[in-house]
């Protein structure tokens, strides 16, 4: 994993790409609360996508609309790239996943960026 980044942030990131994403979102959550502000906003978003695609996993398809739509709402400012993350391409493959309702995979991966 690069480094710089918090340690909560890259247990957030290990989690989702693993398919955990209840566990993710858990990681993520403290640093949310704590960052407050854009950040804030940007981690809110994160979690909000975790969570669309947990939804998604126990195959509650208009759950993981929903908050794929809150997470898009709280990421737009922040695409294409921010804090390492495609963002733009996250959300879409996101998007495809919960359209074609891949319950079990194959998920979008979060690919950290060093710069």
């Amino acid at each position: 994993m690069p480094q710089g980044y918090d340690a909560l942030f890259l247990e957030f990131v290990r989690r989702f790409n693993a398919g955990e994403f209840f566990e993710s979102h858990e990681a993520l959550e403290e640093l949310w609360h704590r960052a407050g502000g854009e950040l804030g906003r940007f981690y809110q978003g994160l979690i909000q996508l975790a969570v669309a695609l947990e939804h998604l996993t126990r195959r509650n398809r208009v759950g993981a609309q929903r908050l794929l739509a809150r997470a898009k709402g709280n990421l737009k400012a922040f695409l294409p790239r921010y804090h390492g993350i495609a963002l733009e391409t996250l959300l879409e493959e996101a998007e495809v996943c919960i359209r074609e309702e891949r319950t079990e995979g194959p998920f979008p991966r979060i690919v950290l960026e060093e710069g």
